[in-house]
Order: structure tokens, then C-alpha cells, then sequence
């Protein structure tokens, strides 16, 4: 298993007109990924914004990776999935990232396409043009293991789970294959840690680890169970990271 990495998940449409800041910050201070999390039409960045992303990584050294999520099920896939590939091919690095899509940003239609099969249809794309030398490909995992799971195997993709009490053997099935495993989980970088932070932590734990009593330690000790996986992404949605450079320097040395 790959070494413990760490990458940052930014919501465009909490952190759209810093992302190139946090953009520069992250790779300045060697994060390995940078996925733009946007699942809905509205907070989608421009194909440029994402051409400039990669060029100050390539530019400040090669760190922080702009990924690029894409929802398989939405009308626009397939012409924003080749729009994309077009610019990696300008660059070194990047990559993209392949998601069923959340059934509340989509329309009637489009929940009921097969994601399964459009998320290997998109990786197919991402294989048939070549982009793989210093590229990345992930996918995420959520109700389609079976699909994840043979796209990671046939496309040498990442698989990008949620920290979930029900993933558990999800994320230890991929790992045992032999395969880097990203887990996409909340956090807070400061002392002491507000109550808004307090309350959202201890949402998301119930949510995803069930009523057990103890949610946010529950929650922290799932966090230092990941060691062994490559990537810990944090998420804006739970409680925003603005990815300024001492917000980010204060968590790389913790």
C-alpha cells in the first residue's frame, strides 16, 4: 500500500473566486491532490479556470494535482468529459474524477440513466486517449462497488470513497486488491474547535457512523484508522476549509 498522502476537496460554490489562491497554497505546501468537488451545472468551474489550475501546480512544482469531478448522469457529460481531456492533454499532471451523481442535483431523466455502465463508458474515454502517463483517474465509489471496483482494476483508477460505518469492507476490499484508496472525510484545522465546527462534526458522524454515542471521537478515531489508505481529502460541505496558507500550514504539521 502507498504511503498516507493528503488532498483537499473544494466546493466551487463555497470557494470558487479563491480557488486559485488555495490552488497556489496547496501545492506551495506540497498537498498531493486538489479535487474540484462540483456536482451541479451552477457551481461548475470553466474549462479554463481548470487549465489554470494545473498550470500554477506545474509551474510551483507538480503538487496538488487539480482533479476534475465529473457526474456520469448528467446531460452534459460526455461533452464536458472530452472538454477535459483536451486540457490534460496540455499538461503533466491532473486528472479526473468519475461520479455517479447526487439524484438531488439531477433531473428525472438523469437519475434514471445507468450509472454503472456511463462510468465505464467515461473511463473507456479517459483510456482511449492516453492521458494516463503522470495523469489520474478516479472514481467514485458510492451504491456501484461492483463498477468501481472493475474500472479500478482495468483502468488503473483510484477509488474515492466516503468515510461511512457501511464502507468499512468497501475500502478494506480495495485496499487488500492492492490498490491506493482515497477516503473523503470532514475536518477542522485550529485549536480550539468552534461550535459550529462541534455541531457539524458530530452531524456528519451520525450520519455516516450511526447513533453510537461519542460521534466525534468516533469520528477522530476513524480518521487515524485511514493511515494505511494514500489519499485524506477534507470536505467543504461539513465545515469549510477557505484553504488559506496558514490554515493549510497549521494542518500539514499536525
Amino acid at each position: 500500500m502507498a504511503a498516507f498522502q493528503i488532498g483537499k476537496a473544494s466546493k466551487p460554490s463555497v470557494t470558487k473566486q479563491n480557488l486559485k489562491e488555495i490552488q497556489k497554497n496547496l501545492t506551495q505546501l506540497r498537498y498531493s491532490i486538489h479535487v474540484i468537488d462540483s456536482e451541479r451545472i451552477v457551481d461548475d468551474i470553466p474549462l479554463s479556470m481548470f487549465d489554470e489550475l494545473l498550470s500554477i501546480s506545474e509551474e510551483l512544482g507538480g503538487y496538488a494535482a487539480p482533479v476534475l469531478t465529473i457526474p456520469v448522469r448528467r446531460s452534459d457529460f460526455a461533452e464536458r468529459l472530452k472538454e477535459c481531456i483536451e486540457v490534460l492533454k496540455r499538461h503533466k499532471l491532473g486528472g479526473v474524477c468519475i461520479v455517479a451523481g447526487n439524484p438531488a442535483y439531477l433531473n428525472e431523466d438523469e437519475k434514471n440513466r445507468p450509472a454503472d455502465r456511463l462510468l465505464i463508458k467515461a473511463a473507456e474515454a479517459v483510456g482511449k486517449e492516453a492521458i494516463y502517463d503522470g495523469k489520474l483517474l478516479m472514481v467514485g465509489t458510492e451504491n456501484i462497488e461492483r463498477a468501481a471496483a472493475y474500472i479500478a482494476a482495468k483502468y488503473r483508477a483510484m477509488p474515492f470513497t466516503l468515510l461511512d460505518e457501511a464502507r468499512r469492507g468497501e475500502v478494506r476490499r480495495f485496499s487488500s486488491a492492492g490498490r491506493p484508496v482515497a477516503v473523503y472525510v470532514p475536518y477542522h484545522i485550529g485549536n480550539p474547535l468552534p461550535e459550529e465546527a462541534l455541531n457539524r462534526a458530530r452531524a456528519y458522524a451520525l450520519r455516516r457512523l450511526g447513533n453510537a454515542g461519542g460521534e466525534v471521537e468516533v469520528l477522530k478515531q476513524w480518521f487515524h484508522s485511514l493511515s494505511g489508505h494514500v489519499l485524506w481529502c477534507a470536505g467543504d460541505s461539513d465545515y469549510p476549509a477557505q484553504g488559506g496558507n496558514q490554515e493549510i500550514a497549521n494542518h500539514a504539521c499536525d
